[in-house]
């Protein structure tokens, strides 16, 4: 790319552009060419001085000193006045992250996901999540000071069903394997030493759960969370930890720089308990929220567990939203399941199973509608740590249809909203049985009453698996489906595209 000394002329030219910048100084922009976006290519880079002159020195050489190592000029790169690059989106359209970013900068550094609708792409916050700079979808440059959107509304051409609408399976492409590897770990002995391991290289995985950020999120637009089990790991629940990992194209996993997978451990033996169940957000704060199940673990029975992070390799302290044992009506007998939570707007909304258990002190539920002893769950919070409340016969999630039979019930579920459709992946096993089998796809505009597809996206060998939504227009939802199998313990992935019909 140029050098500094070819932008002096145009700097001069600059207005100030007064934005609040993660430490409190000003930020400004250097205008160069034209962008792939349509607009004017903008450098931002930290005033250095309160001298204009000095500042113009401190972006020239700031700028000379970005690596030529991405695809042409970056479009946008952030880089402070000693010429640190912070990341950016090269000519390709792709972002990165300088990895010469120390970890205390990168903890600052927030990358914002947005519900859809809010017409921000992607966004620069302080520490205290404050918007203080993003880019919209159109490619438009806009200084936000001191704002966040909490409240975002469903574009006119996001996807709706009309009155008797209906949503049908138009395509699913064939099996493609996903590639991931990490060394699962095990129960230690009583003395916390000797945990067992094993080296999983691309069987041994189940739960997905994945997360897709256009632009990117800390470098890389797809994260997933999953836990070792099946495959290599067969039934040995002692290594069905929570993972992470994170991805360029869906299909190539990676674990982020400086993780310390698993991120849980079970407690040491004799003990058997086990974390299972994971499930990712990216919230409007910038912070990717994980969410996971505890079974037969101290701190309270069968419980589910939330942290959040800012860079998916540092991640906050576990809290637990409720335990078995702590909620009035739900006793240590009943199984809690497969959450998965849905932020739109102000509203945090949590899924999830619970099995009716005729234990004294637990929640026995009869049959209700077309579930008969597992039963879909839906609660609400304004935050991701609640309050959520108790469980009641009020929170049933209905089912218009039963296609998997009055033999089978829920095991596990995953859903995500689009525009103003709810997407929910039912895995079923047999009635009474702590199994799974098929995999069914349901879909409500009220986010209470599920319709199902008459047939199975799979009959056999599936458990909890992930839809991830990569586009939608007025009549289509395209979609990557990660299909857990029981078989191999592989993460297969499907494209599918769905059509909405009148």
């Amino acid at each position: 790319m140029a050098g500094g000394a070819s932008l002096m002329s145009k700097i001069s030219e600059l207005p100030t552009l007064a934005a609040e910048a993660i430490d409190g100084s000003e930020m400004v922009p250097v205008t160069k060419g034209a962008g792939t976006f349509g607009a004017p290519i903008e450098y931002l880079a930290r005033r250095a001085a309160e001298d204009a002159q000095g500042t113009a020195d401190a972006i020239s050489d700031a700028l000379a000193r970005i690596p030529p190592i991405y695809n042409g000029d970056p479009i946008i790169a952030f880089v402070d006045a000693g010429g640190r690059l912070l990341g950016g989106f090269d000519a390709a359209g792709q972002f990165f992250i300088g990895k010469q970013l120390d970890p205390a900068s990168r903890e600052t550094i927030n990358y914002l996901a947005h519900a859809p609708g809010s017409g921000l792409l992607f966004a620069v916050t302080d520490a205290d999540n404050k918007v203080v700079f993003g880019i919209r979808d159109n490619g438009e440059i806009i200084s936000l000071p001191g704002t966040v959107p909490t409240s975002p509304v469903a574009a006119p051409s996001a996807p709706a069903l009309e009155m008797g609408g209906r949503i049908a399976l138009k395509s699913m492409s064939p099996a493609s394997l996903t590639s991931l590897s990490t060394t699962a770990v095990g129960r230690a002995d009583s003395d916390g030493l000797n945990a067992p391991t094993i080296l999983l290289d691309g069987a041994g995985f189940t739960h997905p759960s994945i997360v897709h950020v256009r632009g990117g999120w800390n470098g890389f637009p797809y994260w997933m969370a999953v836990t070792p089990y099946f495959g290599p790991i067969g039934s040995q629940s002692e290594y069905e930890n929570p993972t992470i990992f994170c991805s360029l194209d869906g299909i190539a996993w990676q674990e982020p720089d400086g993780i310390s997978n698993p991120l849980d451990l079970p407690n040491n033996a004799p003990d058997s308990d086990y974390w299972s169940d994971t499930h990712l957000v990216l919230g409007d704060d910038g912070r990717l929220h994980m969410f996971y199940r505890g079974n037969g673990v101290s701190r309270g029975g069968r419980c589910i567990t939330h942290r959040s992070s800012r860079d998916g390799t540092t991640w906050s302290s576990p809290i637990d939203l409720w335990t078995a044992n702590s909620l009035a009506n739900v006793g240590t007998e009943n199984l809690l399941l497969s959450p998965t939570f849905v932020k739109y707007g102000a509203r945090w909304t949590c899924f999830d199973v619970i099995a009716s258990s005729d234990v004294a002190g637990s929640l026995l539920l009869p049959a209700q509608g077309n579930q008969t002893s597992r039963f879909v769950m839906r609660r609400d919070a304004l935050e991701p740590d609640g309050p959520w409340g108790d469980y009641g016969t009020d929170q049933v999630v209905h089912f218009t249809n039963r296609p998997w039979g009055t033999e089978y019930d829920p095991w596990h579920i995953n859903v995500e909203r689009v525009g103003e459709i709810f997407l929910m992946l039912v895995s079923t096993g047999p009635v009474g049985v702590s199994s799974s089998s098929g995999l069914w796809l349901a879909w409500s505009v009220d986010g209470w009453n599920f319709t199902v597809l008459e047939e199975p996206l799979f009959s056999a060998a599936t458990y909890r698996s992930a839809l991830v939504v990569e586009d939608a227009a007025a009549q289509k939802i395209t979609c990557r489906l990660y299909r857990a199998r029981t078989d191999n313990g592989r993460i297969d992935h499907h494209e599918l595209t769905l059509e909405i019909l009148p």
